[in-house]
């Protein structure tokens, strides 16, 4: 099956919420409403979706760009999380078997280093349920 990730946009928040609360170990932390919480602790929301050839979701993974200056706000620290307080790490449907959930996981990762290169990140941390 051929999937690819895609950008998270507000478009997509009912479809991400349905994913969520059919998936049997999603986590509150995996609802939209925590995107707000996020831009409270000063994240911006980049998070992404894998999606099938028909652009049904397979996958979801919430991320967040965060910036903080240190040392007498000279130097900025740059890191991507997939939550501050709530963990939420990367969901994919059942039905796929374990080798296309593997693929899946790999175009997540090839589509944060990316971001993570282009944002000149520092630190990523990913954290399950």
């Amino acid at each position: 099956m051929p999937m690819e990730v895609i950008p998270y946009s507000p478009s997509l928040r009912d479809k991400w919420d349905a994913f969520v609360s059919d998936h049997e170990y999603a986590w509150v932390g995996h609802y939209s409403v925590n995107f707000e919480l996020e831009r409270e602790f000063g994240g911006d929301n980049i998070s992404c979706l894998v999606v099938d050839d028909k652009h049904n979701i397979v996958g979801i993974l919430p991320l967040f760009l965060f910036e903080k200056r240190i040392l007498k706000k000279t130097v900025t620290l740059r890191s991507i999380r997939s939550g501050t307080s709530l963990r939420n790490g990367p969901l994919f449907i059942e039905s796929l078997s374990d080798k296309q959930k593997r693929e899946a996981l790999d175009l997540l990762v090839q589509h944060l280093l990316v971001i993570a290169r282009a944002s000149k990140v520092d630190d990523i941390h990913i954290s399950y349920p």
